[in-house]
This record gives C-alpha cells, sequence and structure tokens, in this order.
C-alpha cells in the first residue's frame, strides 16, 4: 500500500494520465537507453507502491507533456532520474517505439513511449549512477529501488537478475544491433506486460 506521504503526489501521478476514448489512463512518454563504454545499459529497478512484489527493470524516461519534444522529454527525464544533462542533439533514434499495457499504481494503463540511444563517456556514466543532482518526485522516492549498469548480455537473458524482468524485453536485442549498425530505423512494438 503506498504511504501516506505519497497520496498526494499519487494524486499529481493521475493528472499525467488522461483516460483514453476506452477509459484506460494514457500517457505519452520518452525514455533513454544510456549506454556506456563498456556498451553496458543504464537500468533502474522500480516496484509498485500497492505491490512491493511487482517489481521489473527499466530505462530512464517517463511521461511528456501535451506539445513537448520527446527528445527534450528524454533529456529532462534523464536529468531528473540520475542527475545528468546532456543535450538532445546526442540522442540517435528513436531506436524503439513501444505501445505499453501494463498495470502501474492501481490500475491498468497504456503508454506510448519512445526510447532514444545516447553513447555516455567514462565520467557521464560514473555521474548517471552517482545520484547527485536529481530530482525524483516523492513517488518516485518511495517505487524507486536501484540503478545501475547492466551488461546487454544479462538485459537480453536475465541471469542474475533473480527473475526480475526487464522491460522492455527486446531491450538488449535491440540495443545491440542499433550500437552494431543493424538496424537505423525505430523497432516497434506492442507489449501487454508488467
Amino acid at each position: 500500500m503506498m504511504s501516506k506521504s505519497t497520496e498526494g503526489d499519487f494524486e499529481e501521478l493521475e493528472r499525467e494520465w488522461t483516460p483514453d476514448e476506452d477509459g484506460i489512463p494514457f500517457r505519452r512518454a520518452a525514455r533513454v537507453i544510456a549506454v556506456d563504454s563498456d556498451e553496458r545499459i543504464l537500468l533502474q529497478l522500480g516496484h509498485d507502491g500497492d505491490d512491493a512484489a511487482h517489481r521489473w527493470w527499466f530505462t530512464p524516461g517517463g511521461g511528456i507533456g501535451p506539445g513537448e519534444d520527446p527528445r527534450e522529454g528524454a533529456v529532462r527525464e534523464l536529468a531528473e532520474e540520475t542527475g545528468l544533462r546532456i543535450a538532445a542533439e546526442r540522442l540517435e533514434g528513436p531506436v524503439l517505439k513501444r505501445q505499453a499495457m501494463f498495470h502501474f499504481a492501481r490500475e491498468t494503463r497504456r503508454q506510448d513511449e519512445q526510447f532514444f540511444l545516447v553513447r555516455l563517456s567514462e565520467e557521464e556514466a560514473r555521474q548517471a549512477v552517482a545520484g547527485k543532482n536529481t530530482e525524483w518526485t516523492a513517488i518516485e522516492k518511495e517505487v524507486l529501488d536501484d540503478i545501475r549498469w547492466l551488461n546487454i548480455d544479462v538485459v537480453e537473458n536475465g541471469d542474475g537478475l533473480e527473475n526480475v524482468p526487464v522491460y522492455p524485453e527486446c531491450l538488449g536485442a535491440v540495443t545491440r544491433k542499433w550500437l552494431a549498425g543493424e538496424v537505423s530505423a525505430p523497432t516497434e512494438i506492442s507489449d501487454h506486460s508488467g
């Protein structure tokens, strides 16, 4: 159950999501696939505030406002969640577009996401997990448990993740193909998980 301290922030979260024509809360989102010089992916571990056993790994990112450019939203979210500030021009892609449906914060939600890739220097990679200059909301403070660099093989096969899924499930494969130059257009998926 979400703590009393986050009930007001839960109401703020609800304002980000507007009911779609079918009544399901919906928002647009932008995410960053940050890759370090060892080709590891930066992922966050989170859980549902109402169900701590419902956990998953995911990339930094979040909702974007009406009229907000997805690239600008992606770098804003990266800065808020990691403290790392980069120029939107550094983003590659979008490399992945996902229509997702998942259960979070008491109900099923739908989110259209664009994922952008950025290659970080060693110093930027250290900054991204240092936990400094972040701007987490109260809900993020409650539901985000960890942030770390994970090897692409681990992201793809889940070894060592204690059966905690990575979303989207194709993240490792898409990232590997993009880094190898095997694709130049975004992969598009529909995902009803999490």
